[in-house]
């Protein structure tokens, strides 16, 4: 963790701190085994911050619903509002090989490595959704693992194939049967849609084939379904 304490007079008030976290501790304290697949070291970071502001600008909402379709990511903030492990490099991107705004993840597929997208969101805006759904597309075929994780330590598996040359696809994943993954630590055995706080995509490419080449994958129109 990083924190700053250092307090600094604006028009806009007194900003007497700022934390963050990083995402990489949780996969190292969890499972050692995980840490060595997504390259994760315990050790000393230098962590550099500049030209942070605050202002009473409001932010465009993240999420929207419409009828039965709540958007995860409108991708209309200025930043990216997703979390990469394992030597994923994102960008935004826009229209082809999808259509519309998306991300765009660069990464290399090697042996024994993996690769995850994590995207986060506020806990219970999932309650009573039917699937998860998104547009994807690769430069090379892969494994993907799509894991939705509770607030409680349960985490959920379903594995899609996704097709290669950049062609793009449609995932539509029923919640209802996805699977206990076996670092799931949830104590009723059940996925409870309104206790999944973020959903997390990994590339299995490295841990089931001898690879080493670079990879592009773009993602886009996560949302969660609702309805009968």
């Amino acid at each position: 963790f990083f924190f700053s304490s250092r307090r600094r007079h604006t028009r806009y008030g007194t900003v007497t701190g700022v934390q963050t976290c990083a995402l990489p501790i949780f996969f190292i304290q969890g499972d050692e085994g995980i840490a060595q697949l997504f390259g994760l070291q315990e050790g000393a970071r230098v962590f550099h911050l500049d030209t942070l502001v605050a202002t009473d600008e409001v932010l465009p909402k993240a999420s929207t619903r419409m009828g039965e379709v709540l958007t995860l990511d409108t991708h209309v903030r200025p930043q990216i509002a997703w979390v990469t492990i394992g030597g994923v490099v994102l960008a935004k991107s826009e229209g082809k090989p999808l259509m519309g705004a998306g991300v765009e993840a660069k990464y290399r597929q090697s042996q024994g490595k993996l690769g995850a997208l994590v995207k986060a969101f506020a806990p219970g805006i999932l309650k009573g959704a039917k699937q998860i759904a998104f547009d994807i597309a690769s430069q090379n075929a892969l494994s993907l693992i799509v894991q939705v994780e509770e607030k409680s330590g349960g985490k959920y598996n379903a594995v899609v194939q996704v097709k290669g040359g950049a062609e793009r696809s449609e995932v539509v994943l029923n919640l209802a049967d996805f699977k206990p993954a076996q670092d799931s630590k949830d104590n009723n055995d059940h996925l409870d849609t309104d206790q999944i706080f973020q959903v997390v995509l990994i590339d299995l490419t490295g841990a089931t084939e001898a690879v080493d080449r670079e990879n592009t994958l773009w993602i886009n129109h996560l949302r969660a379904l609702f309805g009968k």
